[in-house]
């Protein structure tokens, strides 16, 4: 059986997912990228929002859906924001893992970032 994205939403659900997803943002620390958040289609389809980047100008688009599989409540809001902020805490290392040339130090390093990230959120 084929999903139906029917379920619309709002401008206050996008909102909503945009202060969560700034409040996990400002958790993770993550205040030295360019974050622009829209209430948009995302690239790919199939998805209640996206994260894609660039590491050489720092910049993250995150990508809101204006339509949802399922209907938009303030967990599922809450769920989206928390993953979309996550992928930004990953996506150095994501890129990194994707660029065929990408060397075993750089991998190294961005894993260490997201060690360190963590680390002072929950142990400091």
């Amino acid at each position: 059986m084929e999903e139906v994205w029917d379920y619309k939403t709002t401008k206050k659900d996008f909102e909503f997912f945009k202060d969560e997803t700034l409040k996990w943002l400002r958790t993770y620390g993550l205040n030295d990228w360019l974050i622009e958040i829209t209430h948009e289609a995302p690239d790919i389809e199939g998805s209640r929002a996206t994260t894609a980047g660039t590491l050489a100008h720092k910049y993250i688009s995150i990508k809101f859906n204006p339509k949802w599989d399922i209907m938009p409540c303030k967990i599922k809001l809450k769920e989206a924001a928390f993953h979309e902020a996550t992928e930004v805490l990953l996506i150095r290392f994501a890129i990194l893992a994707d660029c065929r040339f990408a060397t075993e130090r750089e991998l190294t390093e961005a894993r260490h970032s997201i060690i360190q990230t963590l680390y002072n959120i929950m142990v400091k």
